[in-house]
């Protein structure tokens, strides 16, 4: 038989979800696992949300709808980025989408040819660099460690641009590391982007999950780099709706009806019901996600802290999202029991797993191999657990 196309072979499972898929199936199979892995608030869907979507069946919402996404739910949509981002765009710069990660992956399609060069801070969400090589462009790495909070500089960013550079992706707040990038730091980097002429694809799923101060969006700071950004968000995280997989964008128009059209050819649009539900979300979901931050809040402050007091862990208290990410390779070069030696972050996660029934992630999934990533999207009881299996497994470490 023939081959199948390189750009199939050559792409890399994610990660992420291949351990908390592990996961599961080992709590399946019997054995006592704590899963720290998935990025997925364990919170249940507010009921008025449910409701909008039983409601939306009852009533025969139940048929195709336009492939950019409902009128009603882009006009949400747009009232949103009006009453939270100070943003004013079109229902026809909106499209909906399967997810904010569908998003992503659309607003690539639309800009990436091969060859052009997308710069992407490291630590990364796993997703950003497998899609750009997918489509046959370059990803160009930046680096930005614990020391710098995990945050580029725009030096590093006018150092890192060619003549073959098309876009920068940017995730404030970060997956993994939790990072926020401060309204000056963003005025410094848009001014660069723009001098240069590039896009910019600004990932904001995690925009109600930030600690202290308020989120700020590349987009709005100027009429310049607004008409640069594509700007990418969804439901998932700020209402506890995964699985009910809405995301949506705005962008200028000339990218957003090339996305609706790129939709209109491959998926069409996503599910009739979970978009009345979004709209539901959009519309009454703030005091939801108030509720869950500050839920998350008192998780993320015992789990800094309970982090940071393991010898050989180092790590920043996060401003954003709901994850930890600390740097462990003092324990590379150690043995296990078994006299195993712990190379790197894959080693040391498959020693926990094995060892201790704990799943994380290792940083080498989002570019950053001396970190590992624990989400605390979970219990108190199931942090502390965790914590305590983090513990026996690395001081057996020798």
């Amino acid at each position: 038989m023939k081959v199948l196309a390189s750009r199939a072979l050559n792409l890399a499972p994610s990660m992420t979800v291949a351990i908390d898929t592990k996961a599961k199936e080992m709590i399946a199979q019997g054995f006592d696992v704590v899963a720290l892995g998935a990025g997925e608030p364990d919170f249940e869907t507010p009921e008025n949300i449910k409701e909008a979507a039983i409601r939306s069946i009852q009533e025969g919402k139940t048929r195709y709808t336009s492939p950019a996404g409902i009128l009603a739910v882009k006009e949400a949509v747009v009232r949103k980025f009006s009453r939270e981002n100070g943003l004013s765009y079109a229902p026809s710069q909106i499209v909906i989408s399967s997810g904010a990660k569908h998003c992503v992956f659309n607003a690539l399609l639309a800009l990436v040819e091969p060859g052009d060069e997308v710069i992407i801070p490291a630590p990364y969400w796993v997703t950003y660099p497998e899609l750009v090589r997918f489509l046959g462009g370059v990803p160009v790495i930046i680096n930005a460690d614990l020391d710098a909070d995990f945050r580029i500089t725009p030096a590093q960013l006018e150092a890192a641009i060619t003549p073959r550079t098309k876009l920068l992706i940017l995730n404030s707040p970060c997956n993994p590391s939790g990072a926020v990038y401060p309204r000056e730091t963003l005025q410094q980097l848009a001014k660069i982007v723009v001098e240069h002429d590039l896009y910019c694809i600004t990932d904001e799923i995690y925009e109600h999950i930030i600690y202290s101060g308020h989120h700020v969006s590349i987009a709005s700071l100027g009429q310049e780099i607004y008409n640069r950004s594509i700007l990418i968000n969804g439901v998932s995280k700020s209402y506890a709706m995964t699985g009910w997989r809405i995301g949506y964008l705005a962008a200028p128009q000339n990218i957003a009806s090339a996305i609706a059209k790129i939709q209109g050819q491959s998926t069409h649009h996503p599910a009739n019901v979970s978009q009345w539900a979004a709209l539901e979300a959009l519309d009454r979901g703030e005091l939801f996600y108030t509720q869950m931050r500050k839920a998350f809040t008192e998780r993320r402050n015992y789990f800094s802290q309970a982090l940071q007091e393991i010898p050989g862990l180092e790590m920043n208290t996060p401003n954003g999202a709901f994850y930890a990410f600390p740097k462990a390779e003092s324990f590379y070069g150690k043995k296990t029991p078994q006299g195993v030696v712990i190379k790197n972050s894959m080693d040391l996660c498959a020693w926990l797993l094995d060892s201790e029934r704990l799943a994380i992630v290792p940083g080498a999934a989002f570019g950053m191999d001396g970190y590992i990533r624990l989400s605390y999207a979970t219990s108190m009881d199931t942090l502390r657990e965790a914590i305590k299996r983090l513990r026996a497994g690395l001081a057996a470490l020798s």
